[in-house]
This record gives C-alpha cells, structure tokens and sequence, in this order.
C-alpha cells in the first residue's frame, strides 16, 4: 500500500475556530510518484478563544486527481509544546487515517507534516 506523504498550510481564521487549508501529497504507486493537491475547511465543533486545539468537523476537497470527491472527516488538534501541534483526522467511524505534526508558522499561518496513520 503506498504511504503519501503531505504538507498542509493552514490560515487561522476567528481566533482558531475555523481552519483553512491547502494540502500537496505525494505517493508512489506504479514506480513513479503521483500528486494530489486537496484543499481542507476545518470548523470547531466548540468555537471558544484557545486558539487551534481541539475537535473539528473537516471537509477535504480534492483538487487533482479527482475533484469531485469530497471526504468528510474528524480533526482533532492538541498542543505537545508552545508553537507544536499533534493533528489526528478521523473517519466517521473513528479510526484514524492521517496523522501530522504541525508548527506556528505566525500568528495565523500553521504548516503541518503529515502522512497516513
């Protein structure tokens, strides 16, 4: 099974209740690498003034290769220092499917490494 691997950008937006992202990934399949570009808008399901972490309801929107395909999914953030962020997205059954590290890029900018879980 190929393991894509990814880096978001996100733009912090109503003091971290809603996430935008743009997302370019890149996995071997048949011996040469495909791309996929995805861009993602993260909703907290409870909008307080702690900034990114939390629960999000999220929505990937595909790009390339396939943009008629949308995944609904389950963003979790929590914070392992100042400034470092653990990213859990979750199917609606709960499993996890991709997982990332992310850093403050500035006060509203997040980049986040990410591959599947």
């Amino acid at each position: 099974m190929p393991h894509p691997h990814g880096l978001i950008i996100y733009e912090i937006s109503d003091n971290g209740n809603l996430l935008t992202g743009r997302c370019t990934a890149t996995k071997k399949t048949t011996g040469r690498p495909s791309y996929e570009i995805d861009s993602e808008i993260a909703q907290k399901q409870k909008p307080d003034n702690d900034g990114v972490k939390g629960i999000y309801d999220s929505r990937y929107i595909e790009t390339t290769p396939d943009p008629e395909r949308v995944t609904p999914c389950t963003l979790e953030i929590k914070e392992k220092n100042k400034g470092i962020y653990e990213f859990v997205w979750r199917d609606d059954k709960g499993g996890s499917f991709f997982e990332g590290i992310g850093m403050d890029v500035d006060d509203r900018h997040i980049a986040v490494s990410c591959t599947n879980a």
